[in-house]
């Protein structure tokens, strides 16, 4: 049909007509053609028949991987011919129906890129609404970038009231807890228009649990802040406080009435250990890169030896030295001093009311 369109402009009156009843309850095959079309092959088609056929994708399912790929390349041809509105509607069709965003890092890191403005604003949008499964895919966008690297603001033109002011706040740090920095850029910028009442709980947001949980990569972040002279003021009271507050738990950390006895201690990481090579033996099992290779137990040494079958039938004896490798993540602080309070706080802010 939409070749017939393509031969003569005639057509396009009637297939606009039929298309509707065309596509009612389509088949995942004709979605996936469809999605080849609009994402491809959109040069003959009026704006009527694309938003027709457009629409009709928001219906895919989270397991049409081709359709999704397909369309992947859609949403970033939606943004370079502006037409955001139709973009941001297909995206959240995509939350809505499953399709987790985390597949979509070409289009998020278009969008980062190249469309701050429209990412802040999504973003606002989406802690705003209040929907889970939209809160949930704020962190789906941000997941596959380093936190070093992501500098969020909010849009201010969103945030009407104090009490929307707040919410976002709560929400930022419930749902973007384990990426501090763009957890905390988010905020400073909802800071920047915040009425003086609203400030204050929002630095003391900034500082529990926020800080107190991930001192070292907040300090250095506030740090290059201050360098800039961006939020002077408050990032110094803050890193004040904070050092305020180190003081206090070191001279705390010297009574024994406060440490766990020895044997306790032990058991504690005799048992942590445990846990963690359960895990790691659980997750090689299903480990793909793991499946590409042999593995070995060494026993003792620091080399591995292994020959190599040459074309003479002779066998080369190769031997590789043995290096270690390490990865380094801060773990929040808080959830070693009050695992519960913060377990609390954080489900409380992802899932409070707006009231």
């Amino acid at each position: 049909m939409i070749h017939l369109g393509s031969i003569s402009s005639y057509h396009w009156v009637k297939i606009e007509k039929l298309l509707p009843e065309l596509l009612k309850n389509a088949e995942p095959e004709i979605l996936n053609e469809i999605s080849n079309i609009v994402a491809f092959d959109t040069a003959d088609l009026p704006d009527v028949v694309f938003f027709l056929l457009v629409k009709e994708l928001e219906n895919i399912s989270a397991g049409d991987i081709g359709t999704i790929n397909n369309l992947e390349h859609l949403l970033v041809n939606l943004l370079e011919s502006r037409r955001t509105t139709t973009a941001v509607r297909l995206l959240e069709s995509f939350v809505i129906s499953g399709v987790a965003l985390t597949s979509l890092n070409y289009f998020s890191d278009e969008l980062f890129d190249k469309y701050p403005d429209l990412y802040s604003h999504i973003l606002t949008k989406w802690l705003l609404s209040g929907d889970s499964s939209l809160c949930h895919a704020v962190f789906d966008l941000l997941n596959h970038s380093s936190d070093y690297g992501i500098n969020l603001t909010a849009d201010s033109t969103l945030l009407t009231n104090e009490l929307e002011e707040m919410f976002v706040v709560h929400r930022a740090i419930g749902w973007l807890f384990t990426l501090p920095i763009a957890s905390a850029s988010f905020i400073l910028s909802v800071y920047e228009s915040a009425a003086p009442a609203t400030r204050e709980e929002i630095e003391q947001n900034l500082y529990d649990p926020l800080l107190l949980s991930y001192p070292g990569k907040l300090k250095e972040f506030f740090r290059s802040l201050i360098d800039n002279e961006i939020q002077k003021p408050l990032l110094e009271r803050l890193l004040k406080r904070f050092h305020d507050y180190s003081a206090d738990l070191n001279r705390l950390s010297g009574l024994k009435e406060l440490s766990a006895p020895r044997e306790n201690v032990d058991s504690y990481w005799k048992r942590f250990s445990k846990d963690v090579a359960e895990a790691h033996e659980q997750a090689s099992k299903s480990s793909l890169f793991l499946q590409l290779f042999n593995t070995e137990k060494v026993l003792y040494g620091n080399s591995s030896i292994f020959y190599v079958k040459r074309g003479d039938g002779n066998e080369l004896r190769q031997e590789v030295n043995m290096h270690s490798s390490s990865h380094s993540s801060e773990l929040p602080t808080l959830n070693v001093l009050d695992p519960e309070r913060l377990d609390y706080k954080l489900r409380f802010y992802r899932h409070r009311s707006k009231k």
